[in-house]
């Protein structure tokens, strides 16, 4: 109806202070508003609106604002959707590798007193502890300590001359992102032997040593007139074994190509079955083989 306004706008942030006739309203009549628990008002508006001449309010939009809750940082971690603090927001924590989160995952900002703050203590981010590493018999530890943490790498070190097998270094990790357990076991030390590695017409190239032990390797070659079988290369194993096996020389085979000459020019030779004889070295034992062959020749005298 003209010269009045209707019923007054829908705010979800704030109420009427007071007593409020109910609808229609005059033109000029003035409503008063308070932000509701949470909100407080928007800088530069007024809680009042008046019913206008054109029987329209002053404002219909949001006179107030959610307040926000102070904003904290977790060390070692980060907060996730952090964009929003304000009342009625939801945040979540997350925290770097290597840690973990001692506490609530997550927080809201909720009403406190007079005020809003978040519902929960934020939590914090520890590093993950490892249990004491793996001990090893008849060895030590080259650098110990009274705690062991996500990272600490720790080596292993054999007493006298006996070998390191298995990895020489483990470290502290982890699995689920709240326990630490070691990269692996620790190695063991041993005696590891390994014979003096010989072939026949062959010699070593490289790894010449008085004795072998875990781990050594030596390369091996033939003599001239002999081709290796196996790997060139063995190693030292842990039960002192060469592994592969050593390799052995073959003899190779000699094959000599029989010559043929050519008739003088102007003789027609004859056509037919002609053979050459082939000799052939298979290991120390010569064999000959005779080789057939066909050729027609064509000469023509001039």
């Amino acid at each position: 109806m003209v010269g009045q306004c209707a019923s007054l706008p829908d705010f979800r942030t704030c109420e009427t202070t007071g007593e409020v006739s109910p609808p229609p309203y005059a033109v000029g009549t003035s409503v008063t508003y308070g932000c509701r628990p949470g909100y407080k008002a928007i800088e530069g508006k007024s809680l009042t609106i008046v019913c206008q001449s054109n029987s329209v309010w002053s404002d219909t939009s949001e006179l107030c604002t959610a307040k926000e809750c102070a904003r904290h940082e977790v060390e070692n971690g980060r907060l996730v959707n952090a964009l929003d603090v304000t009342f009625g927001a939801t945040i979540s924590f997350t925290c770097n590798e290597g840690y973990r989160l001692i506490g609530v995952q997550s927080v809201k900002c909720v009403i406190k007193d007079s005020g809003v703050n978040w519902d929960n203590n934020f939590p914090i981010c520890d590093v993950i502890p490892c249990n004491l590493p793996p001990g090893i018999t008849n060895g030590t530890i080259t650098n110990e300590a009274e705690n062991y943490v996500f990272g600490t790498s720790i080596t292993y070190k054999c007493n006298g001359d006996l070998s390191l097998v298995g990895n020489p270094s483990i470290h502290c990790t982890t699995k689920d992102k709240v326990n630490g357990v070691w990269s692996g076991p620790a190695p063991t030390c041993k005696a590891v032997h390994c014979s003096n590695p010989d072939i026949v017409n062959g010699k070593k190239t490289s790894g010449f040593q008085l004795h072998y032990s875990y781990n050594d390797a030596v390369v091996f070659e033939c003599n001239p007139g002999y081709r290796i079988k196996g790997d060139n290369v063995v190693r030292c194993e842990a039960n002192s074994t060469w592994v592969p096996p050593l390799p052995t020389c073959v003899s190779s085979p000699i094959i000599q190509a029989a010559t043929t000459t050519r008739p003088s020019k102007g003789t027609k030779p004859a056509s037919g079955n002609t053979g050459a004889a082939t000799m052939v070295s298979v290991g120390s034992m010569p064999l000959m083989v005779a080789v057939l062959f066909i050729t027609f020749h064509i000469y023509y005298l001039i």
